[in-house]
């Protein structure tokens, strides 16, 4: 289990971060320019073990590349939009995406 989950949903102009603690149930969702600086800032004052998803998308390889080192788990999905997988299509991206790292 780890302490943070975490799912990013990035663009040219925006990048949408949710995450979840494994104390807590609650997602929490900020929306900001997209900033790869400012990404691994946050992500690096996260304390504790962090498991990372984003989309396979264009961007995809780039930003495995430059997060890969600051999360013990770093997962391209298939999008979340495209699966049917356990009722995702049901709830706001930044849940489907949280529930899918709580199971793995």
């Amino acid at each position: 289990m780890f302490d943070h989950y975490i799912a990013v949903d990035w663009s040219q102009k925006t990048m949408a971060i949710a995450r979840m603690t494994k104390s807590s149930g609650k997602v929490t969702v900020v929306e900001v320019p997209a900033d790869i600086k400012e990404l691994k800032f946050y992500l690096s004052r996260l304390k504790g073990t962090k498991v990372l998803a984003f989309e396979e998308s264009g961007p995809a390889q780039w930003l495995y590349t430059e997060l890969r080192g600051l999360v013990e788990e770093l997962i391209v999905c298939y999008s979340v939009k495209k699966s049917t997988r356990r009722g995702l299509l049901k709830m706001p991206w930044q849940e489907g995406w949280l529930h899918f790292l709580w199971e793995f």
